[in-house]
């Protein structure tokens, strides 16, 4: 396996000129233009990074937040990454994927929200390495629910109360065969969020067959949160406020077929808000 290495075509708050993306101003409605990152990229991109650079909580209201990576011309962007759950999330969350993007590429971003009026600042890595590094060519994301008058996050699961919820479908039907998958968990539609631990276990299962997936772990995942009351954030790091950890996103191999299913459940550490916990599922595509 050949070197991975970065190439400074960053944007970010440090010495970088970070980029905000506003939403269509309709609840679930992207962006109408993607807003560009890169111009052109100078070399293959391998692995891309996506930060949030401002928090994605929003006290007292709704804070589910999508976003979407794109290349290709202003008015001809292609998806190449859809569907990354960032609501609730606070400043300098981020994902890290394998993905090939050929040199000489424009890359953009757009994203929708649960709240009309959202404008949020994005930054994204591109990462350098050898053609033995090839990654997929896009990944796509199943059980999310991001559409007009609807909002931007997954697939709503209420917590069981020290205990785990009953396996909730996240699909039944594959599109294609995926062997890359990254879990996703992120804030649904609740505007209250209290302090409290979560976890969730992901199965690349149905809901019948899941209890077996976590017994043999194969295609068996899990991670925990935690969430804050004070800026009612949600997801990975830790700041002044609020310990706050997220376990789940990494790439997890398991090899599938297409027209697989795919299972979650979460739990909290006590009685949990409503509409507070939603999951979902990033699959790369070769």
């Amino acid at each position: 396996m050949g070197s991975v290495r970065q190439v400074t075509q960053r944007t970010s708050t440090v010495g970088f000129t970070a980029t905000a993306i506003a939403n269509a101003g309709t609840i679930g409605v992207y962006t109408a233009s993607p807003v560009t990152f890169i111009a052109s990229t100078v070399e293959d991109t391998n692995v891309l990074r996506i930060w949030n650079v401002t928090s994605c909580a929003n006290s007292g209201a709704r804070g589910d937040v999508a976003f979407d990576i794109m290349i290709g011309g202003a008015g001809s962007e292609t998806p190449i990454i859809t569907g990354l759950l960032f609501g609730g999330r606070p400043a300098y969350s981020s994902y890290t994927l394998p993905i090939y993007i050929p040199g000489g590429s424009r890359i953009s971003g757009r994203c929708a929200a649960g709240a009309t009026s959202r404008s949020l600042t994005w930054s994204i890595d591109t990462f350098q390495g050898s053609a033995l590094d090839r990654g997929p060519s896009r990944w796509i994301s199943y059980g999310t629910n991001i559409s007009s008058g609807v909002g931007a996050y997954g697939t709503i699961i209420a917590p069981g109360n020290a205990t785990f919820s009953a396996w909730t479908s996240l699909t039944t039907n594959t599109t294609y065969a995926h062997d890359l998958w990254m879990p996703m968990t992120a804030v649904a539609t609740g505007t209250t969020i209290t302090a409290l631990n979560y976890r969730s276990q992901f199965a690349i299962a149905s809901t019948a067959d899941a209890a077996t997936m976590v017994t043999n772990g194969t295609g068996f995942f899990e991670g925990s949160w935690h969430t804050g009351n004070t800026t009612e954030s949600w997801g990975q790091f830790a700041t002044a406020t609020n310990s706050v950890h997220m376990g789940l996103h990494d790439v997890i191999y398991a090899p599938r077929a297409a027209a697989a299913s795919v299972s979650a459940r979460t739990m909290a550490s006590a009685s949990p808000d409503s509409n507070i916990a939603s999951c979902a599922i990033l699959a790369a595509v070769k």
